[in-house]
């Protein structure tokens, strides 16, 4: 009875059309359909993220065996070998195509050429103010510094607030909401400049005209607006662009994310690189040509003349970018949650019911500020407890320095007599050095694959090998007590022969570190846009931002203290304190990461030998 029924049963799951119309039978038949139809439904289900040379892979069949015939034709080997193409044309694709990162380049150098053009503009135009303001030819930089307090001082304040936006709002709808902002910001900054300049002394001339501080104000929503874009355009949006790039050729390969990313570092690093060299000839020729206040005023006009074009590239930016989080389902689903978590918290206090009680008002108050600030405080915790910390620490020591293409390093050198024309040359070969850097980037990382960690490293060492003699050249360096003239009539040739010597070798040995700087910076922005989770690499790259404009007020503080140019050494010593103390630091965590790595391919190894080894 029991073999028949048995039977029955393997007669009803091999052929299910050919069964009696017992009641037995036709349960057993309804069982194998509904089992037929959730394998179908599952496999449906989960070769929905996949790419699609995977998703087309056939399930596995019902006999416990799979069609092995089936994935090996999925593979790009031997999709190349079916259709006669030949296989290194995958392998091509290792290199990201320019047309699916066009939108976001786009978008970020119309960004960076517009906040480069107006933040060289706005120190001129105030200086010109001041002194139109105290009627005088020499004027103050009292106007400056008050807008690069406010414009820094706000980074750092509202830095990681502005994070935390980014972390919760969508993705296109805060970018646009910035890039409106700053192009608003900067339309009313020039609005103001006309009532600046036409400002004239009373009896009592001060170098501070009524209406600068609306103009700071203006100034910093214009700053933190575009701290918010360079934030989401480099660290955010640029990873999901690689892995919608990834998604889109049907070449999901772990092991080539790294040098795909590096390529598009190295591509955007080399798009603000090319606007530092030219956005300053095309600044100076407006300012030349149309006068100082008119070519401000055009200058500031930028950010409204490009908004729509910026808009829509911000659009297309966005929609590549929701291609590339399906590629990593699990962490778009994990800030989902957070993101709407968030928000249910937020309506849930806004549904309370009002207290008539002013006390309870206040207190209700006090606790609301409280909560603020706690979330405030929360980014810093979470910027402490990430595993990128100290890279993140170390890149910020880059910032406290007078050992680069700045103010300060160029008002030095004028005091010393060196020609204006050796600045130039000096500003346009470390632009030069930088572009280099990046190309040497992508090239240890793709061509001779180099972990991101190697290339950093070594650029650590580069950077130090060339700051520390120029930091000897320095101290030899006898600064006059008095402002020496430049040379300015001489010809290019003959600079060499009439600066002081030691201040070319100090120049040069800085332009060289240049190369060393580029690339430790490329690698410490490829470890955060990795190693930090999705959900968080906003607020924490703010609070990273915050630290670097932290780092520029402490340098501008103390500078403030000893402005005697004669003590520039001092400054340059600090410098190279601080930047030594970041390589060293950045080079032991490297060390100790690859360790980490060779330790967890050790152990991985291990267990895979292991289940063969006892088997045998």
């Amino acid at each position: 009875m029991c073999a028949e029924a048995t039977a029955e049963t393997c007669v009803v799951l091999a052929q299910p059309e050919k069964v009696a119309t017992s009641g037995f039978q036709q349960a057993v038949t309804q069982k194998a359909q509904h089992v037929a139809e959730s394998r179908s439904a599952t496999v449906s289900a989960d070769t929905e993220f996949l790419p699609p040379s995977e998703s087309r892979r056939p399930p596995e069949s019902d006999s416990g065996g799979t069609h092995a015939s089936s994935e090996v034709e999925s593979t790009p080997a031997n999709d190349a070998n079916r259709t006669g193409e030949p296989a290194t044309q995958h392998s091509r694709q290792a290199k990201p195509s320019i047309l699916a990162f066009l939108p976001l380049y786009t978008a970020y150098a119309l960004i960076c050429g517009v906040q480069r053009a107006f933040t060289f503009v706005v120190p001129i135009f105030l200086m010109i103010v001041s002194q139109r303001a105290l009627n005088r030819t020499d004027g103050s930089f009292v106007p400056a510094a008050i807008y690069m307090l406010s414009s820094r001082g706000a980074c750092f304040l509202l830095g990681p607030t502005v994070g935390k936006m980014l972390d919760w709002g969508w993705r296109f709808r805060t970018a646009a909401v910035a890039s409106v902002l700053y192009g608003v910001s900067t339309s009313l900054c020039a609005i103001w400049m006309p009532l600046l300049a036409r400002y004239r002394p009373n009896d009592q001339a001060t170098a501070i005209p009524e209406g600068t501080l609306w103009f700071c104000v203006f100034g910093t929503i214009a700053a933190l607006s575009e701290f918010a874009l360079e934030i989401s355009l480099w660290k955010r949006w640029l990873p999901l662009t690689v892995h919608a790039q990834q998604y889109q050729s049907g070449a999901i390969d772990g092991s080539k994310t790294e040098e795909q990313l590096a390529i598009a570092n190295a591509r955007m690093r080399r798009i603000t690189m090319t606007i530092d060299i030219g956005m300053p000839l095309l600044v100076g020729w407006l300012l030349s040509s149309r006068g100082e206040v008119q070519g401000s005023v055009l200058v500031a006009r930028f950010g409204a003349f490009l908004l729509a074009i910026q808009l829509v590239a911000l659009f297309r930016a966005s929609q590549i970018c929701a291609r590339g989080e399906n590629v990593n389902a699990s962490n778009e689903q994990q800030d989902a949650a957070r993101r709407t978590g968030r928000k249910v918290q937020g309506t849930a206090s806004t549904r309370e019911e009002p207290i008539p009680s002013t006390t309870t008002r206040v207190a209700v108050a006090a606790r609301t500020v409280y909560q603020h600030l706690r979330e405030l405080f929360s980014s810093w915790r979470l910027y402490y407890e990430q595993e990128t910390f100290v890279p993140s620490l170390a890149h910020v020591s880059l910032y406290f320095t007078v050992l680069s293409p700045g103010g300060l390093l160029f008002g030095f050198l004028t005091y010393c007599g060196v020609n204006g024309s050796t600045i130039g040359i000096f500003r346009a070969a470390s632009a030069i050095i930088g572009i280099l850097a990046t190309f040497s980037f992508e090239i240890l990382v793709t061509r001779l694959h180099w972990s991101v960690l190697q290339v950093g490293r070594v650029g650590v060492l580069c950077q130090l090998a060339c700051l520390l003699p120029a930091q000897l050249l320095l101290w030899l360096v006898r600064v006059p007590e008095v402002p020496l003239p430049s040379a300015a009539q001489n010809s290019v040739a003959q600079i060499t022969y009439q600066q002081p010597p030691l201040l070319i070798g100090v120049l040069v040995f800085v332009t060289l570190s240049r190369w060393g700087l580029w690339c430790w910076d490329t690698a410490e922005t490829e470890i955060m846009q990795t190693m930090v989770d999705a959900s968080a690499v906003g607020e924490v790259s703010a609070v990273e931002a915050a630290l670097c404009s932290l780092a520029e007020l402490l340098m501008y503080g103390v500078s403030f203290t000893l402005s005697s140019p004669r003590r520039f050494p001092t400054l340059a010593t600090m410098s190279t304190m601080s930047i030594s103390t970041g390589a060293l630091a950045f080079h032991r965590w490297t060390k100790r990461q690859d360790r980490r790595r060779q330790h967890l391919d050790a152990e991985t190894e291990r267990e895979d030998r292991t289940p063969f080894e006892s088997g045998v």
